[in-house]
Order: C-alpha cells, then structure tokens, then sequence
C-alpha cells in the first residue's frame, strides 16, 4: 500500500520479511541474527546501491521493556553484539533524508519471545519509494533472502506488504487473539498465517495433500523448497497480491490453518485476510 510522506510528498511503500526460529541458546541466536544482518545490507546495496549514508541507530530492548540505544556509523552488524542473556531484542535502524535516492529507511530486528526465551522473530522491513522501485524485483529479493537462510530451526515465514503491527505475532495471530508463544509452539501442528510469500513448515504439507497437490491447487505463482519447508509464492509480484490472490491461498490453506473466525481489531489493516473460519 502506497501512501504519502508529508515532508517529501513522493508516494512510499514497505515491505517485510519475518522468519521465525526456535532457539534457545542465545549464541546460536546471535549466529543467526549476523547472517540476517549480512544477507540485509548486502540486499539493500544490491537494490540500491552504496552511495546511502551508513549511520544507524543500533540498540536493544532488555526484560521489562528498558530500551537502549545509541547512534554508531558504520555496518549495522554492531547491533549482533547487543545481543545477549539479558535482551529481549536487538535492532538496527537507518532512514534516510536524501531526495534522490530510492531507498527510504531500513529496519533489522531481532525479538526473543516465550517463557524461557526459546523462539525468536528475525525481521527486515524496507520502506522504498514506489516511482524508483520495482516492487516485483524488491519482493523476489526478500523471498530470496527467506529461501537463503532457512534452516531445521525455522518454524514459519513469510514476506508482506501489510506487516504486522504487534509483532512477534502474526497478523493471523493478532485477528485470532493467539498469544505468540502458543502460536510458535504448535507450529507443526498449524500455520500460524499466510501472507504473499508464506513459508509452510514441511510438517504440514501432508495434511495439504503432498507438494504435487500445492503445486497443482493454482493458488500460487510459484512453490519452491526451502530447506525442511515449502515456500509459496501467492503472486509473482507483491503488488498483485489482492483479496482474490489471498482467497485463493486461504482456501488452499485452510487444512492447516488454526480454527476460529478472525475478528478485526481498530486501526489494525486486515486487509488480504479471510475473515472466516478456516475450520468450521
């Protein structure tokens, strides 16, 4: 969804990719967070070249919610260094002032969640300017970026252009009022939503007929593995993802999607979501 920024007035859009991993080590955590962060900057310099200004805000949110941050210049990867026992997330932030530039802002995070903090949320959302992007080559950047750094660990993902607003839960999650922690611990028994590109844990393709009955649904562009997971591609471009495109998925889906009827929440967009019960 485009909209416009009023100090620029150029119309803006973003777009988000989440990949969700259980792992309780924190060190481990933090490996995985540094390849996020290097597969990021290295995307978002392909996309848009070098020439940006690199002064991010880096910084982290500890237990209760105390959050500290500090400007440093230079590579955002300073912010894998924040990581530890005591963080609950870590984040680099970067916007950007420049008129001529295509790239708007960058956000990389990383959300440890659950009781013993043994689920995580890793994130990149990139706001870009609609006019000086192609919004098909941004989108297949990220799905790319997903597909690079699955792992046995990962329990779902997806790519969106309506992210959700109350991350670690899924915009599904938020609809259902399901808790992030209970939603991440039945991921092998449910999906926990569906975006335009979804990343389906292989533990619930059987439950959907097998890869060959996905393929041939006709609810997807493209379907391709990805480690232990399916990833699948409701559109060839983000932009194109409509209400019909996400019925489509739904429907395809909805063996496998968590019963109960979605209800909106204000100022939440519900927008390409089936407000119906996946499993009456």
């Amino acid at each position: 969804m485009a909209y416009d920024d009023g100090a620029d007035l150029r119309p803006f859009a973003a777009i988000s990719a989440d990949m969700y991993v259980r792992c309780a080590d924190v060190r481990v955590l933090r490996v995985g967070f540094a390849a996020w962060v290097s597969s990021v900057t290295g995307l978002a310099v392909e996309l848009f070249g070098g020439a940006f200004p690199h002064e991010w805000l880096l910084g982290r949110t500890l237990a209760g919610g105390t959050r500290d941050a500090s400007v440093e210049s230079g590579s955002p990867a300073a912010a894998v260094d924040m990581l530890d026992e005591n963080a609950e997330s870590a984040f680099a932030y970067l916007w950007l002032e420049e008129r001529e530039l295509a790239l708007r802002d960058v956000r990389i995070t990383v959300q440890r969640f659950g009781d013993d903090g043994g689920q995580a949320l890793l994130r990149v959302t990139i706001g870009y300017f609609t006019r000086q992007v192609d919004a098909a080559r941004l989108g297949q950047a990220l799905v790319e970026l997903l597909h690079a750094n699955v792992t046995a660990e990962t329990t779902y993902g997806q790519v969106a252009t309506l992210h959700p607003q109350y991350p670690p839960r899924t915009r599904l999650d938020v609809l259902l009022r399901r808790d992030a922690a209970d939603s991440a611990g039945e991921a092998t028994r449910v999906l926990r939503g569906y975006e335009w590109a979804t990343l389906c844990p292989s533990a619930l393709i059987g439950r959907l007929g097998g890869v060959d009955a996905v393929r041939e649904s006709g609810a997807f562009a493209a379907v391709r593995a990805a480690g232990p997971a399916l990833l699948l591609l409701a559109t060839r471009s983000p932009v194109d993802y409509d209400e019909s495109a996400a019925r489509r998925v739904w429907h395809t889906l909805r063996p496998v999607l968590p019963p109960g009827r979605p209800k909106p929440l204000p100022l939440l967009s519900f927008a390409s979501m089936v407000l119906e019960d996946a499993r009456p």
